[in-house]
């Protein structure tokens, strides 16, 4: 069957990295 959210579900694995500094 296919992943529910699979978008999802890797980014509440692994979250965005932090925003860089100007």
């Amino acid at each position: 069957p296919l992943l529910p959210s699979s978008s999802e579900s890797w980014q509440a694995s692994q979250p965005p990295p932090p925003p860089a500094p100007p």
